[in-house]
C-alpha cells in the first residue's frame, strides 16, 4: 500500500469510528428515562417530603432557616456517591462553624428497594453527621428525581450478589433559604469551587 493509500485508509477508519461512536452514544441516551420537569435556576426549587429515619423531611421546612444541598445517589454505589459525598462533606467543613450550622446536607436515595430510611441516614452520616439521609416508595422517589431532572437507570450484573446498580447523573443541588435553587453542579467541581457556590447561597440571603 503506498503512503497515499495508507493516509486515506486511516483517515476513512477515523471517521468510521466517529460516526460509530456518535450511533451508540445517540441511542444510548436516548434509552436513558429523562425528565419533562421544568427545572429552573433562580426559581423555587420543587418542594417534596420524604422519610429520614424516624421522621419526615419536607424541603420546605428548611425555608427562612437553612439553605439545602441535595445530592442523589444510592448506597451501594461503588465509586461516584462516596466521591460526590466526601466532596461536599470536605466543602462543608472548610466553611466557618456559623456558616456550617446554615447549610443543611440532604442524600435523597434512588435505590429505595435497598435503600429504606435507616439505611440511607446511617449512610449519609458516615460523611459528616449533620446530614440527613431520604428515602420513600419507589414511586415518589421517582417523582422527586423526575422533578429535579435526575436521570438514572438500572443495570443488571450476571452472576453478583448485588444483582445490580445504577447509572446516574450526579450533581448538587443548592438551594437557598427562599427555598430558590441557585446552583445545580456536578460532582467533580473541585472544593474551592463548591465552597465559593456554597458561600455564594448563603450570601444571596
Amino acid at each position: 500500500m503506498t503512503p497515499k493509500k495508507a493516509i486515506l485508509a486511516a483517515q476513512y477508519l477515523l471517521i468510521l469510528a466517529i460516526i460509530i461512536t456518535a450511533y451508540f452514544q445517540f441511542f444510548y441516551t436516548e434509552s436513558l428515562p429523562t425528565s419533562h420537569h421544568n427545572l429552573m435556576i433562580d426559581e423555587q426549587a420543587p418542594d417534596f417530603t420524604l422519610h429520614s429515619a424516624q421522621s419526615t423531611v419536607s424541603l420546605s421546612s428548611f425555608k427562612d432557616k437553612q439553605a439545602v444541598a441535595i445530592y442523589f445517589g444510592y448506597t451501594a454505589c461503588p465509586d461516584v456517591c462516596p466521591t460526590g459525598l466526601s466532596q461536599l462533606a470536605n466543602a462543608i467543613k472548610r466553611l466557618t462553624a456559623s456558616e456550617q450550622a446554615q447549610i443543611q446536607g440532604l442524600m435523597i436515595t434512588l435505590d429505595p428497594e435497598r435503600d429504606p430510611a435507616d439505611t440511607v441516614n446511617t449512610y449519609a452520616q458516615f460523611f459528616l453527621p449533620e446530614f440527613k439521609g431520604l428515602s420513600d416508595t419507589s414511586e415518589r422517589i421517582s417523582n422527586v428525581a423526575s422533578q429535579y431532572q435526575v436521570i438514572y437507570q438500572r443495570k443488571m450484573i450476571e452472576g453478583s450478589a448485588l444483582q445490580y446498580t445504577l447509572d446516574h447523573s450526579s450533581n448538587f443541588y443548592l438551594i437557598d433559604k427562599q427555598g430558590i435553587l441557585r446552583h445545580v453542579v456536578p460532582h467533580t467541581i473541585s472544593t474551592e469551587m463548591l465552597i465559593e457556590a456554597l458561600r455564594s447561597v448563603l450570601n444571596d440571603n
